[in-house]
């Protein structure tokens, strides 16, 4: 797993997570970080596998002894699956990102909450009740590149390399859909094994964190107005919390 979860040379390294006002809101309320279910995501290549992937499994698999069963329903098994994976995605870097403002709000009212690689893997690794791993996402060549699989996890640890300017770290968990061991996936309907793969229901899960903790400090998104400023402060005050709040060092004037 050492392999999978790769971690940056420095552990104390500065992450981001951009989000609307509702979202920062909601975080707060909840006391909980927010894992989005594998299949919510607008990429269609999340956790799927590459060309040579499929290659080599065709390779290693007789394909004359497959059923005709097993042909239909593997696909949709891999598919529904990502109905058991939540994932908290973060943003990798020294600095505030412009980029990041603009691709992640729908609106100038938002907020950046800051943390540490240590402290997101701290903070999720206290929660008992499911296994949550951190780690760098890995950009890969979806065309001529093989994905290191050792777990489940090998294809949610990857994405193509159209994406690498997003510098991701993931939180990840899998919950173990309950299947009958007397049975045979190929004896499961495509519906069965559809809802028993929906161990996550709706767009994701709440995970109860230590928001003091977890968060160095929260930014405000450099195109809102001071009153927005004012708003956010009275609210995460209201809420009983002690998060360092400052403007955007991208709204500063130069000084010549």
């Amino acid at each position: 797993m050492e392999d999978l979860f790769i971690i940056p040379e420095d552990p104390n390294a500065k992450i981001w997570r951009y989000m609307d006002f509702t979202k920062y809101v909601s975080m707060l309320i909840k006391s909980s970080l927010f894992f989005v279910r594998s299949d919510k995501f607008d990429d269609k290549f999340e956790g799927a596998p590459t060309k040579k992937d499929i290659d080599s499994r065709n390779e290693i698999q007789d394909i004359s002894q497959t059923s005709e069963v097993d042909r239909k329903i593997l696909p949709i098994y891999n598919q529904s699956q990502k109905k058991s994976i939540g994932i908290c995605s973060w943003h990798l870097s020294e600095y505030e990102s412009a980029a990041m403002w603009k691709l992640y709000l729908q609106s100038n009212e938002g907020v950046v909450i800051q943390s540490t690689f240590k402290k997101l893997d701290d903070s999720c690794k206290s929660f008992s009740e499911l296994q949550i791993h951190t780690g760098l996402v890995k950009y890969t060549d979806y065309e001529t590149e093989q994905i290191f699989q050792p777990s489940i996890f090998s294809r949610f640890m990857n994405k193509r390399k159209n994406f690498d300017h997003e510098k991701e770290v993931r939180s990840i968990f899998f919950i173990q859909p309950k299947y009958d061991i007397d049975r045979e996936i190929s004896e499961y309907s495509e519906e069965e094994i559809d809802i028993l793969c929906e161990t996550i229901t709706g767009n994701g899960k709440y995970i109860k964190v230590n928001i003091n903790d977890l968060i160095e400090k929260v930014v405000v998104s450099p195109y809102s107005k001071d009153w927005y400023f004012e708003l956010v402060e009275e609210i995460t005050k209201k809420l009983g919390f002690k998060l360092p709040l400052s403007y955007s060092t991208l709204s500063e004037n130069p000084c010549f």
